[in-house]
Order: structure tokens, then sequence, then C-alpha cells
């Protein structure tokens, strides 16, 4: 389900492959899959998937029309107990596709008049406020589009380990109510906490609990019994709960127990492969499954058109749904990850065609993008024109503005969780050869080439990456095709990760050279001078010392861990800028002194200086991170 990204973007953007030329509607439309086909293409694919990413078990629906075309299961649902997985009875996981839900029924309420979609988010709610930073309101428009402008984070407290620490979805939310880090509507930033306050407007203005609301006017008018939002699991389906699963790199072992509960509107949904397939169907088909109807035919369809696009180059969001291009078929839908289960649902809305799959593993995270990718290339396969093969030749001026780093948006700007983005490399573009550019992301880095004005494209494939340009034509943001969306800001070198663990080096060596003549210092450390060297040498140990804990406890403990709680390790690490902090002030004390009563030379005075100037600019860079105290969240 949920990422902070941190981790958070390269699981998501499993379903998002590229930015192409849509297939006409007219072919597809007559397009028919057989279900024979489908099976046997889930028969030979599946089986072999499972045991190359090492994940215990798969379910897998496939709709066309009103018809499922294929459901099954493969593999098992509890690995331990040798349970088989079932695509009628297992219930998995189905991560951040449970927002689809929640988007469904607050369009209902739209339908019905009582939620309006350009109503500022703060007239509905009653116990607490969306802080009004800027002029512009949150509404619910932007809420559906991811639009809100939120910052995004949930390390240490978006999961629970636990029942008992299960609250309230009102007493959550008001509990890690987010910075607003810019107005809202320019950009999509992926939001759980925004899911999870329009899964509390739905409880407000409807005056049912959120599970109880989507039971009654979801799950049973499409007949998904085998479907909960519900933790605990209840007992009619606890003895069919898939187990989630990690592998240790020789065995498959079961994950600890994940509640999600508490922000159940992001990410709690458990359902069949049964289940979703008719959950799929109504999307394809209107909003009705047989005789029963949960949308009209017009919200459903505005549901699955483009409603914010951060580029022209770029399909972006539907209400709730994104858009992409792949292979050349517009397709909308949603990816969805916890620690152990990942999920995707991709509809073909012209061939109505529809796709699910829930992996109960943590490797799951690759086998889905495989598998999505694999069932696109052979039922729905790059149509002519798809990948584009008329170049533009930029000019140096375009190519030198594209060129730099980029951070996502989708990141905490006030609390811990920003520190992520010391630890993990910037995106980078840089010019290759031929005047193309590279792209270093998570993966291996990506050839891409000009094809428009600031719009580059993958060479021999249909990726895409647009930037943004403002009135004095400097780029400031860049836009992915693979998950659009999430925007990213170009930063300069200061605001990277690189340049923060070049100043802890340089602020260490600073430091350090306390200890140059250091009986010299020692015999001639009068009026503070031996104080003011310890102190330097002291935060030139912890500096390090504490990056090396933060990194190790982070890496060692995993994200499964790091979502529930912060770990010892890590509160110990950002205690050590607090006591450089201590140290600097101390330190910078006892030079004033120096200076004014001229006890130490004047080498000395200047290379405690020079020191102390280092270590403020440290402590600034902790600060403008968050990792100056104790910012949980």
């Amino acid at each position: 389900m949920i990422r902070t990204r941190t981790k958070i973007l390269a699981a998501v953007s499993l379903m998002f492959l590229g930015f192409s030329a849509l297939a006409g509607a007219e072919e597809l439309e007559q397009r028919v899959l057989e279900g024979s086909e489908v099976i046997e293409f889930l028969d030979e694919t599946v089986p072999t998937m499972l045991e190359q990413f090492n994940v215990p078990g798969v379910t897998i629906s496939v709709v066309q029309g009103s018809e499922t075309l294929a459901a099954k299961a493969y593999g098992f649902s509890d690995f331990a107990a040798q349970q088989e997985a079932d695509a009628e009875s297992s219930v998995f996981r189905i991560g951040s596709i449970s927002k689809l839900f929640t988007w469904t029924a607050l369009m209902q309420l739209v339908e019905q008049g009582k939620v309006n979609l350009d109503a500022d988010v703060n007239t509905y709610l009653t116990d607490f406020q969306v802080p009004d930073t800027f002029e512009e309101p949150v509404t619910i428009r932007h809420l559906l589009t991811h639009t809100g402008a939120f910052e995004d984070g949930g390390l240490g407290w978006l999961f629970e380990d636990s029942a008992d620490k299960i609250v309230p979805l009102a007493e959550f939310l008001q509990a890690h109510v987010p910075v607003r880090y810019g107005p809202p509507g320019q950009f999509s930033t992926y939001s759980n906490w925004g899911a999870a306050l329009a899964g509390h407007i739905i409880e407000i203005v409807s005056g049912m609990e959120f599970d109880d609301y989507v039971e009654k006017n979801i799950f049973e008018p499409l007949g998904m019994m085998r479907s909960t939002f519900r933790e605990p699991v209840p007992e009619d389906l606890e003895s069919d709960r898939a187990v989630g699963h990690k592998y240790d790199g020789e065995h498959i072992v079961a994950g600890y127990q994940q509640y999600l509960h508490s922000t159940a509107p992001t990410g709690a949904m458990r359902s069949t492969a049964i289940d979703m397939a008719k959950f799929m169907v109504a999307h394809l088909n209107g909003g009705r499954v047989q005789d029963s109807s949960i949308l009209k035919p017009e919200t459903v369809a505005e549901m699955h058109r483009t409603q914010f696009s951060p580029h022209p180059a770029m399909r972006g969001m539907g209400y709730g749904f994104m858009m992409s291009d792949i292979n050349g078929h517009e397709v909308s839908g949603h990816s969805g990850s916890t620690s152990y289960f990942h999920a995707n649902v991709m509809l073909v809305q012209a061939a109505r065609v529809g796709f699910f799959a829930s992996f109960n593993g943590e490797p799951g995270r690759a086998a889905i993008v495989q598998l999505s990718s694999a069932f696109m290339n052979r039922f729905f396969p790059p149509v002519d024109g798809a990948i584009e093969t008329t170049a533009y030749e930029a000019t140096d001026d375009e190519l030198f503005k594209m060129e730099g780093l980029y951070k996502p948006l989708l990141r905490s700007y006030s609390t811990w969780n920003s520190a992520m983005f010391l630890i993990m490399d910037d995106i980078s573009i840089n010019r290759g050869a031929d005047d193309h550019l590279v792209a270093s992301t998570f993966g291996p880095p990506t050839t891409f080439r000009s094809v428009a004005p600031f719009v580059i494209q993958e060479i021999g494939g249909d990726a895409m990456r647009a930037f943004r340009v403002d009135s004095s034509g400097s780029v400031t943001h860049m836009f992915d095709s693979s998950f659009s969306a999430v925007a990213l800001e170009k930063i300069s070198y200061v605001e990277s990760g690189g340049f923060f663990k070049l100043l802890g080096v340089f602020a260490s060596v600073i430091a350090l050279t306390t200890l140059i003549a250091p009986l010299q210092i020692w015999r001639s450390g009068g009026g503070g001078q031996r104080s003011s060297t310890m102190l330097m040498v002291a935060s030139a140990i912890l500096i390090p010392a504490a990056f090396w804990l933060f990194l190790k406890t982070y890496l060692g403990a995993g994200h499964d861990v790091l979502i529930v709680s912060v770990p010892f390790g890590i509160k110990a690490a950002l205690t050590a800028p607090l006591i450089v902090l201590v140290f600097t002030v101390v330190s910078i004390y006892l030079q004033i002194k120096a200076w004014r009563s001229g006890t130490w030379s004047v080498p000395a005075r200047c290379h405690h200086g020079l020191g102390a100037v280092v270590l403020i600019v440290f402590l600034v860079f902790c600060d403008y991170w968050n990792i100056l105290g104790y910012r949980f969240g």
C-alpha cells in the first residue's frame, strides 16, 4: 500500500510503463480475449515466476465486459502450513488498491449531492481542521487527484503490530496532520493521509463507520462477500487469510501480522480474486454488475478520465484512478503494496478488460511488475506508432537546463522521514553520448533522447520524462510517465544527500585537525583552548558515528519494522546532532572569550573559528532535513 516513499517511489511505479500514441478505440472494442488463452498464459507464466522470485503465492483474476475469463490462485496462502491459495476463498491484502473503494464510495456521495467536489474539505470536518497554510483551500477534488500538496511520511507510525493499538480514524488523522508544502492543484503528490481524510469525510457525511458504509454500499450490491476492511479479520474469513511472507536469502518465512485499520481507507482491504473480478466488472460496465449498480455510468466515466495532468505528455490522474498508456493502450488502474503483499489492477477501458493480481511475499514487488508487463505484452502488444521514432534535435541550452539533480515532492517536510533521501541517491539527469540524456534513478541508468521541447523518451521503449519550465526559462520540475502521480523538483547540490555526506566528512576533518601538534595545543591550552579542542574532537567523532548508526539501523531494521516504530538505534543517532549543538555553543562561547582576552594565538583562533563555522553549517543542514531533534511526526 503505502510508500513513504522514501521507499516509497520505485515500489509503486509498477503499472505505469510509458506514454505513447493510443490505439484506435474501435480496434480495442472489437478485441475479444478467450478465457482458455488467458488461463494458458497464466499457467505458463505464474508458477515459474513464483519460483523465480521466491514468493509463496498469488491470486489473479481477468475479466472482459461482464464475464470473468479467469480466476486462479497459485502456490500457498500460508507457506508454513502448506495451505494452498484459492481464488474463491483466500483473502489477500490488496494494499493501496483499497483507495479505489474509498474513491468509489466518495463519488457515490457526490452523485447524491451530499459532497461537493469543489468544497473546502474543512466544511465537512467537525473534529479538526486542515491547516489554512495557503490561501487556496484543499477541496474534495484535490483529494481525488492527489493534488492537495500534503507532505508524506509514515515511518514509525503508519502501521501497527497489535490490534490493541488500533485507534479510530479521526483520532489517527488528528494526531498526524501533515504539513502543506505548497498551494493545492499544482502537482500530484500521492497522499495516504489525504485518502484517509476522504474516508473520514465519508463517515461524517454518511453518518456511518467507514467499514459499515463500504460493506453496505459497495460489497453487498456487488456480492463481494469475502472482502473486508476490518481488522482483525472477521472470524468467517480468518481461516482463509493469506499470510504475508518474506525471503531471508535461503527460506520463505512468515512476516508478522500487520494492522492498518487506523488508516483503513488507504490500504487495509483484503479480498479474493473472485470478488475483485466483480469490482472490475462494475468499473468496466458503467457501475453495474448484473442487476446491481453502485455508480451511474457518467460518474464511472469521469473517474476514468484524466482530471489532472502535470504535463501534456503525461496522462496523470482520474478521480482516484491513475491513468497511463501501456504499449499504446490507455489504461486506468492502481498498484498496492504493504510490507509483504504487492498487487496491481489494470483496466483497459476501450476493450473492457480488467486484470488483478496480488502476491503474498515481499519479493512480489518485482514479480507484480513483471506479471503486469507480461500480461499487457501478450494481450495488448505495442500498436503501430506506439513507440515514437521521430527524434527532436534539442539545443545545447535545452539539454543543459534538463541536466541536474531531482528529488520527489513525495516526501516529508517536517519529520525525520525526510532524512531517507540523504541515504538514497538523488535522481540525476546527465548528458551522454550523441546528445542523449542518461537518467539514474533507483535502478540501472536509462538512456533517453529528445522527442519534443523538454520532453525525452527512453531509447527502445515508450517511457517518457517531461520537464516544466518557468517564466525565466529555467527547468523547475520533472515528471516521469512511470508514475505521473508524483512530481520531482529540481534541486541544487546543497540540497542533495551527496552534499550532506560531504559536509559530514568535512566537519569531521576540520574538527580532527585540532589534534595537529597535540602536545603543543595541550601545553598552551589556556583560556579554554584545551576545552574547545576536546569539544570539537568529540563532535568529529560523533558525526560519522551517528551517521553509521543511523544507516546501520535503518538498513538492518527493514521497512516492515520502520513503518511500525522508530528503532532505538535511530533515536540514539538523532541524539548526536543535539549533543553536537551543545558542544558547538560551548566552543563558540570559549572562542569569543579567547578573542576578547587575546589568550589564544591568531592561527588557533582562526582554526577553531573555521571549525565552528563548519559545525554550524552542519547543524543548519541537520535542521533542514529534520534530524536535529526527535521529529517523529
